[in-house]
């Protein structure tokens, strides 16, 4: 059987067995009342003979049946009063719809009763019997003289209630049947809402589904729409420590929530680098969740890949791409100076030849010294290296600071991020000396125990008056369109890296770049 039918077979018994309940409880309502009814209007009726004049008077008297008897056979006849007996002490009938048992002696345990404790009462035969029967004490001049016997059978509202049960039966089936037809709209709306799934074919999505879920690779975690964790994956418990006491947490208490709460804000995909910790960093992608068909809003989801051993590798290629760039700038270099050495030889200059490869070979001796003893990172000494020969191509004096030394980079900062940092500073510097004659770039790194502080400055026109505040926002350049985002980078990432940039005019009346970066970090950001 389908999950369908039997749901509409269990609501369809549930309906009935609430209808018959229902109609139950209320018959044992309707003969409870007619039980009380019929049992007050008996022992009135009783109390009412056992008080009137002529039975008071005649009970006590041999022969005062007589005129009991014609009083209360008219008087049962005028009611719907089914019997009235009128005993005397001895409990002999002086009154009965049957006279010939006048005189007889009448058994009954509720007479007894009366008789002796001189005090009217009631009796049901049965639950669902529609009559009751009432005694009452008749007494004259004060003394106990007989009991009044009142049976009532109230024939009119019996059948009442049984036209009313009718009609009620009736309305219940009308009831029933619109309950069983309301029960297969609910079957349907239900099939509809799981699509057409039986429960095992349920069981097995949910299975695959959370299989799948807990193999991915990217950390998973979802928030409902009141922004609390309501799920996450095995991948996301490791990459974002998390434990099964989050859920139900809001999110806004985790280092990820600003881009969660950017998403639902702009109410679009959004993608964004999210830092845990100093030394781990996480590619987050964050979805707003929206019911398709009325576009209410259901949620958050949010996916995490651990970026750490990828950005390890990039640095790896990217030291390999700085070297093979500064060999290639050295190649250049070295081409054109053996151009002119050979030109020399050619016009017998052998002395000057001479001259100029001892100076040569003394400076590159020096700037591969320097490098090879003092900066132990080889994609940046492969960018100091490359720009060194770009400058020197362009006629522009670029001198790294003997003193400059850099073993270690800063706790949690990615040799990437160091190398786009003084990259961009000495391309700042040559973009400005380019144009003018006798260049010259000071490029100073001077590593201690809390800090690691770059300098480049440039003898170039400086930074002009008024732009200070604006020289690090995007976009901003006083070249032609399309630069203007290299100090920006530098600007984003000294923030990100929780260090200062100042910039200063030098002697020379050109620009100076000063980058601090703290070599412990102040503090990590955790859930």
């Amino acid at each position: 059987m389908t999950l369908y039918a039997k749901i509409s077979r269990t609501l369809s018994l549930l309906i009935i067995l609430l209808i018959i309940g229902v109609v139950f409880f209320m018959t044992i309502q309707w003969f409870s009342t007619l039980r009380r009814q019929l049992g007050r209007e008996a022992l009135d009726v009783a109390l009412t003979i056992a008080q009137t004049e002529l039975v008071r008077e005649h009970v006590p008297k041999e022969n005062g049946y007589i005129a009991i008897q014609n009083f209360i056979e008219k008087l049962r006849l005028k009611t719907r009063i089914q019997y009235i007996y009128v005993l005397n002490r001895d409990k002999r009938f002086y009154s009965n719809p049957k006279p010939a048992l006048i005189g007889e002696t009448f058994s009954s345990t509720l007479v007894d009763v009366v008789l002796k404790e001189e005090k009217a009462r009631i009796v049901f035969p049965s639950f669902f019997a529609t009559y009751a029967e009432a005694v009452a004490p008749v007494y004259s001049e004060g003394v106990l003289s007989g009991a009044v016997v009142v049976g009532m059978l109230n024939g009119r509202i019996y059948q009442e209630i049984t036209r009313n049960l009718i009609f009620l039966l009736i309305f219940m089936f009308f009831i029933m049947m619109c309950g069983i037809i309301v029960s297969f709209a609910l079957t349907s709306s239900i099939k509809r809402s799981i699509r057409g799934l039986e429960p095992e074919e349920i069981s097995f999505l949910l299975g695959q589904k959370e299989l799948v879920l807990q193999n991915l690779k990217e950390g998973l975690v979802v928030v409902d729409e009141h922004f609390c964790i309501s799920m996450y994956n095995k991948s996301a418990e490791t990459l974002l420590d998390l434990s099964p006491s989050d859920i139900g947490k809001n999110y806004k208490d985790y280092f990820f929530a600003s881009g969660l709460t950017e998403a639902f804000e702009r109410h679009t995909m959004l993608v964004q680098e999210v830092r845990q910790g100093p030394l781990k960093i996480l590619l987050g992608k964050y979805y707003p969740v929206s019911d398709p068909a009325t576009g209410a809003f259901l949620g958050l989801m949010a996916s995490f890949e651990d970026l750490t051993v990828a950005r390890q590798r990039a640095e790896e290629l990217t030291g390999m791409k700085e070297l093979t760039q500064a060999l290639r700038a050295q190649n250049h270099e070295f081409m054109n100076k053996l151009h002119t050495i050979s030109g020399m030889i050619q016009l017998g200059e052998i002395d000057t030849a001479v001259t100029y490869i001892s100076g040569i070979t003394k400076k590159r001796q020096e700037i591969l010294s320097l490098l090879s003893s003092n900066i132990k990172l080889p994609a940046l000494a492969g960018l100091i290296l490359s720009k060194y020969n770009k400058a020197a191509e362009a006629r522009v004096s670029l001198r790294l600071d003997p003193h400059s030394s850099i073993h270690t980079l800063p706790e949690g900062m990615r040799v990437e991020s160091l190398v786009s940092v003084i990259g961009n500073l000495i391309e700042n510097a040559l973009d400005a000396l380019i144009p003018a004659k006798n260049g010259k770039i000071d490029v100073r790194l001077i590593e201690d125990e809390s800090n690691l502080e770059i300098t480049v400055s440039d003898n170039g026109p400086g930074i002009r008056p008024g732009i200070e505040n604006s020289i690090l926002c995007k976009g901003f350049t006083t070249k032609e369109e399309g630069r203007g985002y290299g100090l920006y980078v530098v600007s984003k990432i000294v923030k990100e890296e929780q260090g200062t940039i100042e910039i200063d005019t030098n002697q020379w009346g050109g620009a100076e770049f000063v980058v601090t970066f703290p070599i412990k970090r102040a503090g990590a950001e955790s859930t």
